[in-house]
C-alpha cells in the first residue's frame, strides 16, 4: 500500500469534514440570530387569557406561555413535564403560566387527561388555534414557548421542558429581572423590565 498517498487522502477527508462542521455551525448561528432579531421585544397577544391562566400570587408580571397541539397525543403527554415545572419550588411565586392547548373541545381533553395525563392545573382551551394565528408563530414547535415580561414582550424563546439548558437560562433571566426590580425600587426607577434576551 502507498502510505503517503493514503495519508494525504485521509488528511483531505478530515479537513473537508472540519470545514463542513464549521460551515454548518456558522449557518445555525446565523439562523439563531435571525430568529433572535425577529422575536426579541416582540409583544405577544394572549387570546382568552382570562379564561384559565395559572397565575402566581406573588409574581412580578413575568410569565411563560406555551402552545400544545392537542391533536398530537405525544404532545399532550408533555403536560406531565409541565406539571413538574409548575411545581418546581425554585420558581413558585415568581412566574405565571399560560398553557394554550389546541383541542376540538374541553370534553375531549378532559377525557384524555383523566385517563392518561392527570394534569391538575388550569389550561386555556384554544380550539381555533388563536394563539398561533395572532402571533404568527414559527413552524418549529420548539419555538411555541416563550418567557414574557410584564408587558408580554419576549425575553426568551424555547421550550424549558425539552431542554434543561433553556430552563437554566429562563431561571437566570427571572433572577436578573427580580434583582433589577429591587434595584429600581431602591432608586425609584420606573424601568422594571430590562432587555435580557436569551435564544435557544
Amino acid at each position: 500500500m502507498n502510505y503517503p498517498i493514503y495519508n494525504r487522502i485521509l488528511f483531505l477527508v478530515i479537513c473537508s469534514h472540519i470545514l463542513l462542521v464549521v460551515a454548518c455551525n456558522s449557518n445555525t448561528k446565523s439562523e439563531e440570530n435571525d430568529i433572535e432579531n425577529k422575536w426579541y421585544g416582540k409583544q405577544i397577544i394572549l387570546p382568552n387569557q382570562k379564561e384559565n391562566a395559572l397565575k402566581s400570587i406573588n409574581q412580578d408580571g413575568l410569565k411563560i406561555v406555551t402552545r400544545i397541539n392537542g391533536h398530537c397525543y405525544s404532545c399532550l403527554l408533555q403536560l406531565k413535564e409541565w406539571q413538574r415545572l409548575i411545581e418546581d419550588v425554585s420558581l413558585k411565586g415568581t412566574i405565571s403560566y399560560y398553557i394554550y392547548v389546541v383541542v376540538p373541545d374541553s370534553i375531549y381533553f378532559n377525557n384524555v387527561n383523566s385517563l392518561k395525563i392527570r394534569f391538575n392545573y388550569p389550561i386555556i382551551y384554544d380550539p381555533n388555534d388563536e394563539f398561533r394565528k395572532h402571533n404568527d408563530l414559527e413552524e418549529d414547535s420548539n419555538l411555541h414557548t416563550m418567557l414574557l415580561d410584564s408587558t408580554n414582550r419576549v425575553l426568551g424563546i424555547g421550550n424549558p421542558i425539552l431542554n434543561p439548558n433553556i430552563l437554566i437560562k429562563y431561571k437566570n433571566i427571572i433572577k436578573r429581572q427580580k434583582d433589577d426590580k429591587k434595584k429600581n425600587v431602591n432608586s425609584n426607577s420606573s424601568n422594571l423590565d430590562s432587555p435580557y434576551f436569551e435564544f435557544f
